[in-house]
């Protein structure tokens, strides 16, 4: 072998060694890729999710001032409501001895999340202070400290 034909064999074999680098820096910036796209669509839809529980718990509190406001008798005892790029809806439903069960359901993009809550009637309680007093008076009795006594389903 002439050093001619050496030189050319050694120039192969630099030119291989660096396809193959290039073929594993491709491989490695496609994962990264596939990885970041992956990173960009969870974060999407945590953001749905985290404003579809906003908005059923605007849901929730738009049910009680409804409650609190016409005296217990909310009609219709289900609506719906959009704020921004998403909704919310209330269902009220009277149960026994008056008692109101309320499920809100908060909806964005693709999430759903949905909060559920029964409130009590509190019959003949009169308001100490006002923190113990509906916004509207005691005019049904409701509210025995609702606040966010709701869970999650």
């Amino acid at each position: 072998m002439t050093g001619y034909q050496k030189r050319n064999v050694k120039k192969g074999q630099i030119l291989l060694f660096v396809f193959m680098l290039l073929l594993l820096l491709t491989f490695l910036a496609g994962g990264v890729a596939v990885m970041w796209e992956s990173g960009l669509q969870s974060n999407a839809l945590h953001k749905d999710s985290v404003s579809a529980f906003y908005l059923s718990q605007a849901g929730f509190d738009r049910a009680l001032d409804e409650i609190a406001y016409h005296n217990g008798t909310v009609s219709p005892a289900s609506f719906t409501e959009t704020l921004g790029s998403g909704n919310y809806t209330v269902d009220i439903v009277t149960a026994g001895g008056g008692d109101k069960q309320v499920t809100c359901t908060g909806r964005s993009g693709t999430a759903e999340r949905v909060i559920y809550t029964e409130i009590p009637k509190n019959t003949g309680k009169t308001c100490k202070d006002a923190d113990d007093c509906p916004p509207y008076g005691n005019a049904w009795g409701y509210y025995r400290k609702i606040g966010n006594s709701w869970t999650e389903q």
